[in-house]
């Protein structure tokens, strides 16, 4: 048995260092909540079947074909019975479709949440813009996201963790 003992480890995001394959190399979360009273960010959808942006976040790689692990929650509500459909996009390019991100009775509040593994395949160095967008799927009704009122808001967010190959 051996021991290695260091003061400091460098990570080889590019050039030198230890490459440590499945480790974190960085994250960065986009959320929307407040401790207080107030509608800071809610997003009410009337139209049907039409797709609004929610939210999004970005990472610039540190590492060349990282993945990238990504989690959303993002709440709605609705005063009838809730129907919407999510989507999640890398940049222009749709990586994930839920036709029942949010499907349920009325009064109910529940988020859409997604974990997901993204394999972009880039180089060290570019930026990801990932992108939440909704679409009320229930004629006649207002679809509710990222949920507040006077009471407080509710909390969401998109998250993103560069993990390296």
């Amino acid at each position: 048995m051996s021991t290695l003992k260091v003061d400091s480890l460098v990570e080889k995001t590019s050039g030198n260092g230890v490459h440590i394959p499945e480790h974190v190399i960085q994250s960065t979360q986009n959320a929307h909540y407040s401790p207080t009273n107030g509608n800071l960010t809610r997003v009410d959808i009337n139209t049907l079947n039409t797709y609004t942006d929610i939210m999004n976040a970005s990472i610039t790689t540190k590492s060349a074909n990282s993945k990238i692990l990504v989690f959303t929650s993002c709440v709605a509500y609705s005063g009838s019975n809730t129907r919407g459909r999510g989507k999640l996009f890398r940049n222009s390019t749709q990586i994930v479709f839920d036709p029942y991100a949010w499907h349920y009775t009325a009064t109910d509040m529940q988020p859409w949440v997604v974990n997901f593994i993204d394999t972009p395949s880039v180089a060290a160095g570019t930026t990801l813009t990932y992108k939440i967008q909704a679409a009320n799927a229930q004629n006649g009704t207002t679809l509710s996201l990222k949920y507040s009122d006077s009471m407080g808001t509710t909390f969401n967010a998109l998250t993103l963790m560069e993990i390296a190959q």
